[in-house]
């Protein structure tokens, strides 16, 4: 691996950080074959209750302060579940 010098190796640590939680918003808002949907409110409970445990407390507070958005994301790719 080559190191890249002046690289803030901090920024990608934030962008795993974000990627991750909006992951698990969408992994638990969808159905998959190992599991059920989880409804909405589930969900941002769900990322409220890991604030400072599992997320990075000022990301679910951007999270929260901009939840419609993701639910609006979320809404425009519903499932593919198999009939």
């Amino acid at each position: 691996m080559v190191f890249m010098a002046g690289y803030d190796f901090n920024k990608d640590r934030v962008f795993g950080r974000i990627v991750g939680l909006a992951d698990v918003f969408d992994s638990l808002s969808h159905w998959r074959i190992y599991k059920e949907k989880w409804e909405t409110d589930q969900v941002i409970k769900f990322i409220r209750q890991g604030r400072g445990k599992r997320f990075a407390p000022e990301l679910v507070d951007l999270f929260l302060a901009h939840v419609e958005e993701f639910i609006a994301i979320n809404a425009a790719y519903p499932d593919e579940t198999p009939a």
